[in-house]
């Protein structure tokens, strides 16, 4: 049986990569004192921030299915990336070549040099407990988890401004994605 694609989705994939790149690309080049340059940079990182969670759920919403294969790869293609982008700062750009850096880049899931992928990864090798979890609540627990983790992983970080720990890049991906493997299952969810 053909997979079915969901071109919309896709497209909306593709706008919040848009988003997490130019986020990125005016967040880390452009430095001005002029006050609306500096609202169109925050406007810009907010959009930038929201491509992020639909990554994340969009993501979560077509599961991840444990590859070996794929795993391994994925650990390849950063570290192959972190250790080029380490020898272009080093080289071409002449940032001054230190042991911490050296060791980050060749070692960044560990060193956590790109939260995202750091998280990604956890995530990752979790999603097979994740995804049979989901799969075997009922239907009121099923629900009751989602309010939980809604609770403290959204409303009161972004209500009552507590926040489980404070390395909120890493939490927020992690809850987020773990939300939308739920939201993803629930297609798929049995009533027991």
């Amino acid at each position: 049986m053909a997979a079915t694609r969901h071109s919309g989705l896709e497209c909306l994939r593709i706008i919040s990569i848009i988003l997490i790149v130019s986020m990125h690309i005016l967040g880390n080049t452009f430095h001005t004192s002029n006050w609306l340059n500096k609202e169109f940079i925050l406007f810009i990182n907010t959009l930038g921030n929201t491509g992020v969670t639909l990554f994340i759920l969009i993501s979560g919403y077509f599961g991840i299915r444990f590859n070996t294969h794929k795993f391994f790869k994925m650990l390849v293609v950063v570290w192959f990336y972190s250790i080029v982008s380490y020898l272009i700062e080093t080289i071409w750009l002449h940032t001054p070549h230190t042991w911490t850096g050296l060791a980050s880049s060749l070692l960044p899931i560990l060193s956590k040099k790109y939260w995202f992928m750091t998280c990604y990864v956890v995530l990752y090798c979790f999603s097979p407990y994740l995804n049979r979890l989901v799969q075997n609540l009922s239907q009121k627990s099923y629900e009751q988890l989602l309010l939980l983790w809604g609770f403290f992983f959204i409303f009161a970080p972004t209500i009552l401004f507590f926040e489980i720990q404070r390395n909120y890049q890493c939490h927020t991906s992690l809850s987020h994605r773990t939300i939308s493997e739920d939201l993803w299952s629930s297609g798929k969810h049995k009533t027991t």
